[in-house]
């Protein structure tokens, strides 16, 4: 029977994805979804919402359902070092709440299969994309201008490259004004991308990218485990260590 279902995250953008992954599945089953965010993300999620009605968090029922992965994050401690567990971990408990099934069932499932993201032509040489954007939940140190050294070993491999924050040398995505579902659509060439564990790096993890391509993926506070092509790193010096050796 088809439920209607009130979901909430006030967090941030790349929180918001990850919400929409479950959320968008549970509505393919046929329930009435409806999930409340902070209005300042509803543009660059009206790209990517499929059938998942999104409005203003103020106006959420009390019967909504947390989706903050800090549910799990900060609640089970030996969780903490295994990014992905616990992301899989959220999506049963609030599948719980929900009184449902859990569709996410395997790391497979959470590979983003939208077809927003095979939706623009891709017109441009993107090889290596650099996700040099500043995290909000204190996933890397580093600033934006710290990238350009890893910008220019990726460069040295022939690559063109881009980055997400704007530098000096090379083309960035928020120059050219691309939502994250844009710059997803965009990298789908890509050999490498590399870079701070955050809302623009999170659709690149789609069914539609580049088979051979390679993921650095940095998060200081924990490891971002999606597959045999994605490797967590601690930090912007590890990241470029990794670069070097691919």
């Amino acid at each position: 029977m088809a439920k209607d279902l009130h979901f909430y995250n006030k967090w941030h953008l790349g929180d918001h994805f990850l919400s929409l992954l479950l959320l968008r599945k549970l509505s393919a089953e046929g329930h009435m979804i409806t999930y409340y965010c902070d209005p300042r993300y509803h543009y660059e999620l009206s790209f990517c919402n499929g059938d998942v009605r999104i409005a203003d968090i103020q106006k959420m029922p009390h019967k909504a359902i947390d989706m903050w992965l800090g549910r799990i994050f900060f609640d089970h401690p030996m969780r903490r070092t295994d990014y992905v567990a616990c992301q899989m971990d959220l999506y049963r408990l609030v599948c719980r709440d929900a009184g449902m099934q859990c569709p996410i069932r395997s790391k497979e499932d959470l590979w983003f299969d939208w077809e927003e993201l095979q939706g623009v032509d891709i017109d441009n040489d993107m090889d290596a994309l650099v996700v040099n954007s500043s995290g909000q939940s204190s996933q890397c140190d580093s600033s934006p201008k710290d990238f350009e050294r890893l910008c220019n070993i990726l460069q040295d491999k022939g690559l063109d490259v881009w980055t997400t924050e704007p530098l000096d040398r090379w083309r960035s995505t928020k120059s050219f004004g691309m939502t994250c579902t844009e710059i997803a659509n965009n990298a789908r060439k890509c050999k490498f991308v590399i870079g701070v564990q955050t809302a623009p790096i999170h659709l690149t993890f789609n069914t539609f990218m580049n088979k051979d391509c390679k993921w650095g993926v940095i998060h200081q506070g924990t490891k971002f485990v999606m597959g045999d092509r994605v490797t967590p790193l601690k930090n912007l010096r590890e990241a470029e260590q990794w670069a070097i050796k691919n």
